[in-house]
């Protein structure tokens, strides 16, 4: 029966008591008795029609309330990844769980019930519910106006698209230039315990960093001790390393033997012997800043990016893996970090961990220690004796080039043998790159950007997390001063070569100094699987 029938049929009862009730008051013979009779029929009617009303609405309202639970648990994110089948039947059973027995409700699952569950997108990633139903409750006063059951019905829809299985390759700057401290009280530390003692035009206060040398004061950075003497000062003193056990000295006076008299830390003094004196190696602003609490305890030790980039990644691992798990799927990830090739060796990037790993399975050591790791060069343009590379320190086009080899061609992510691409770059965005007849340091060119478009082209995303490369690690030295003017666009080269998300803006993050790397890590990773359904 269609909805201007069924009112019509409700309302000629009331119709009717309304002429006789007319009629009623314009016959004087009748009495207030059943003048009251008359007005009581249409007012008890109404009433019943009320309570009928409002039951079969809240009858309604279950249902619905059943059907909304039915589509939105067939595409939640822990069931996108079963069968439409099967999510049709828990669909199924989730509704029936909602409505349980209603008394007075006609109802027959198999008749009155129907859930679609289809793929839709370009992708096929994408997932829509529909869920109809109808029913039959039976009235109280309907049924003496004929009307004995009163039919309901609806439609709920729910659409999703499924989090894909995704592959990450993390590639983590490690070129000296990460070698910062990540505050500006850390970078003042650096200056203050390796500003030379004599004034120097070229590094007049300090080494912020990139300091990681053998011998510190040939780029003129002179380590001081606690009690602030300094070398290059009559009686002066150099603090000195074992690398063999990493014991630390300073070294105050040699004997006729060649022995070096040091002091210890503690102030103690000794006098080592020749065997020992003779492997120990001055300490470089990269060493006092892992160990600044012993040599200098009023400030502490003085994390560095690389400190700071190895804890994101630490902290990552489980963020990762959770949001994975809440997503029904697997993140895997494998590392790698890029500055120069090693001598004897040909690459920029170099393989961190061994193989692509499921999140779920690593942990905080599966991340190696990536300071640690950093070579001790012979000077800041030889990384050893016999091999120099000119400082040309950060080979960025070189990494693109090889990370676009090693990255495996993506798949759609719909299941875990055909994952979607990541390339996933924590970098100061400075090349420092052998190019164009000689040495080049300043912002990524056409040449990088076309690199980067290789890799997005091979329907691989590209998200960067910048750890901004500030004036003040780099003001105390004029040889590259000139620099400072032109860091605005080491950014804006750098967004060039992220993806783009689909708000239009690159998938791209800045940290700076004093501000959190493993937060800005995390917070780039959510952007970057919030919107990996929408590439194709």
């Amino acid at each position: 029966m269609n909805a201007p029938a069924l009112i019509r049929r409700l309302i000629a009862p009331f119709a009717a008591m309304h002429v006789l009730a007319r009629r009623l008051r314009d016959d004087t013979s009748g009495n207030v008795l059943m003048i009251a009779a008359g007005v009581l029929i249409p007012l008890t009617f109404a009433v019943g029609f009320g309570v009928d009303y409002a039951r079969v609405m809240k009858v309604k309202s279950q249902f619905d309330a059943a059907a909304d639970s039915a589509a939105l648990i067939a595409v939640s994110a822990t069931n996108m990844q079963n069968s439409q089948g099967s999510m049709g039947a828990v669909s199924r059973k989730m509704f029936t769980g909602h409505i349980g027995e209603l008394p007075s409700v006609s109802f027959n699952q198999g008749q009155d019930l129907n859930i679609d569950i289809s793929t839709v997108g370009a992708l096929n990633n994408g997932r829509l519910a529909v869920v109809t139903w109808r029913a039959k409750v039976n009235t109280l006063f309907g049924s003496l106006l004929g009307l004995s059951q009163w039919p309901i019905s609806g439609v709920a829809k729910a659409q999703a698209t499924k989090a894909p299985y995704m592959n990450f390759y993390l590639v983590l700057d490690t070129s000296p230039s990460m070698l910062l401290a990540t505050t500006s009280t850390g970078i003042s530390a650096l200056r203050a315990v390796t500003a030379p003692y004599s004034s120097n035009p070229g590094y007049g206060i300090g080494c912020a960093f990139a300091c990681h040398v053998q011998n510190p004061s040939w780029d003129g950075v002179e380590i001081r001790t606690i009690a602030g003497q300094r070398s290059g000062v009559p009686g002066g003193v150099r603090i000195y390393i074992d690398p063999t056990t990493w014991t630390s000295y300073a070294f105050k006076d040699v004997n006729n033997a060649g022995q070096f008299q040091v002091y210890n830390p503690d102030g103690t003094t000794q006098w080592l012997s020749t065997t020992i004196s003779n492997r120990l190696k001055m300490v470089d602003s990269w060493w006092i800043a892992r160990n600044m609490a012993v040599w200098f305890p009023s400030y502490g030790n003085v994390n560095l990016r690389l400190d700071d980039s190895r804890a994101a990644v630490q902290q990552l691992i489980p963020y990762a893996g959770s949001q994975a798990t809440a997503n029904g799927v697997v993140y895997k990830m494998q590392m790698y970090g890029f500055d120069y090739p090693r001598e004897g060796q040909s690459n920029s990037a170099r393989t961190l961990t061994s193989s692509m790993a499921d999140f779920t399975t690593m942990s905080a050591s599966s991340v190696p220690d990536l300071a640690a790791a950093e070579p001790y060069l012979y000077s800041s343009g030889c990384p050893t004796t016999t091999y120099c590379n000119n400082a040309v320190s950060t080979r960025m086009y070189a990494m693109l080039g090889e990370m676009n080899t090693a990255m495996a061609t993506p798949g759609d992510g719909l299941t875990a043998s055909s994952p979607q691409g990541v390339m996933l770059l924590i970098t100061d965005g400075m090349p420092d790159d052998d190019l164009y007849g000689g040495r080049y340091y300043q912002y990524m060119t056409s040449d990088h950007l076309a690199r980067c478009t290789a890799i997005k082209n091979r329907g691989i995303r590209i998200a960067i997390l910048y750890t901004e490369y500030v004036a003040s690690s780099i003001d105390y030295h004029s040889g590259v001063s000139w620099l400072v003017p032109l860091l605005p666009t080491v950014e804006t080269q750098l967004k060039a070569c992220a993806s783009v998300g689909s708000d239009g803006s690159p998938l791209f993050y800045k940290v700076t100094t004093n501000q959190s790397i493993p937060t800005a890590l995390q917070t780039l990773f959510s952007l970057t699987v919030q919107q990996s359904h929408l590439v194709q």
